[in-house]
C-alpha cells in the first residue's frame, strides 16, 4: 500500500493514516522527498542529522535511511523513516516537536516536501537496501 500524506501548515492528514490507527500493527515506512535550496546543503545536513536523532527517541522508531543527492539530482534527498506501526508513525508526524523541526526545514527546501507511506511487502521492495542490491546485480551481471 502507498499513501501520500498531504501537509498543510505542518498538519499531516491522511484517511489511511487516520483510519489505520486501530488497524493491525505492522511496520510502516515514511518516504520523505526534499529538494534542497542551492547553498543550503550544509545547513540541511545539520538539520537532517539532528531530526534523525530526535526520531530515535519516539516510540516504535525502527531506523532512518538517507539517500543523498547524486549527479543526476544534485539537490534531492530521500529519507526512509521506519516505525513499527501506523499509530507510532502518526504520533511522530503530528507531535509538536516534529512540527517545529519541519517548520525549520521550510527555509532549507525549495518545494513542499512530499511524504509517502509504505507498508508490508511494498516497503521491503522499495527499501534503499533493495535498490542498492538491484543496482549492484545489474552492474555486475554484464
Amino acid at each position: 500500500m502507498i499513501e501520500t500524506i498531504q501537509k498543510n501548515d505542518n498538519i499531516f492528514t491522511s484517511s489511511v493514516i487516520n483510519g489505520a490507527i486501530n488497524a493491525q500493527n505492522q511496520e510502516v515506512t515514511a518516504v520523505i522527498f526534499h529538494c534542497i535550496r542551492s547553498g543550503y546543503e550544509s545547513r540541511y545536513e545539520t538539520w537532517l542529522k539532528k531530526i534523525s536523532m530526535v526520531a530515535g527517541y519516539f516510540p516504535g522508531h525502527s531506523g532512518v535511511t538517507i539517500l543523498r543527492p547524486n549527479s543526476d539530482s544534485p539537490s534531492e534527498y530521500t529519507i526512509f523513516l521506519r516505525f513499527d506501526s501506523y499509530k507510532n508513525l502518526y504520533q511522530w508526524l503530528v507531535s509538536p516537536l516534529i512540527k517545529e523541526w519541519l517548520y525549520l526545514a521550510k527555509a532549507l527546501i525549495e518545494t513542499s516536501e512530499d511524504v509517502q507511506i509504505l507498508n508490508g511487502l511494498k516497503a521491503l521492495v522499495s527499501s534503499p537496501e533493495k535498490q542498492e542490491l538491484t543496482t549492484w546485480l545489474t552492474d555486475t551481471s554484464g
